[in-house]
């Protein structure tokens, strides 16, 4: 989960007497779980692996040679979505115009909504027409993990504007390839 609570099924089951401890990914969901149970709840820590999220040549992900910001995530609820994609592109397009020399390239998690539902989604967003705005490269395939490094070495910068995160992946992933990452500080 990746809340303030544990869902009131799993607070049931976390206290049955055949439960002897939880193990969770992180201090947020520990503190999260000391409040549902008495058991033992023990941190292993939610990580990259280093084999595969390292420093290494960028690949070419970008429509352009210039500076390049990334962001990677799903888009379940449209422009309400705790990603955040939609406010991203909007201020993207406020900042630059078709002249500059940028590119936001986007991964998207297609486990939340299809390439049409965020197309449509993109079109009722508040951005310029297409031969006006910066360039933007949308990324739908399923990735490698490898293949998610080679992206996110290919970016000069990733975005993630979350308005809700537990884990960020992303972001730690992306910080392991050696690239910065301009986040909020919001949530866990």
């Amino acid at each position: 989960w990746e809340g303030d609570r544990i869902p009131e099924q799993w607070a049931e089951i976390v206290n049955k007497n055949y439960v002897k401890g939880i193990f969770v990914p992180s201090t947020f969901c520990a503190e999260v779980a000391k409040k549902a149970t008495d058991k033992p709840v023990v941190v292993i820590p939610h990580g990259y692996d280093p084999k595969v999220f390292y420093r290494r040549k960028p690949v070419a992900f970008q429509q352009n040679k210039g500076f390049n910001f990334g962001f990677c995530g799903g888009w379940a609820q449209g422009k309400d979505d705790r990603k955040g994609f939609q406010m991203l592109l909007e201020e993207y397009c406020r900042e630059f115009s078709k002249k500059d020399d940028v590119c936001l390239n986007a991964k998207f998690n297609m486990a939340y909504q299809s390439t049409e539902k965020i197309m449509h989604d993109i079109q009722l967003a508040d951005i310029p027409p297409k031969e006006q705005r910066p360039a933007v490269n949308l990324l739908f395939q399923q990735m490698l993990p490898s293949e998610l490094a080679e992206f996110y070495s290919s970016c000069d910068i990733m975005v993630s504007p979350t308005k809700g995160e537990a884990f960020s992946m992303p972001a730690l992933e992306a910080l392991a390839c050696g690239v910065p990452v301009v986040s909020p500080a919001y949530s866990a």
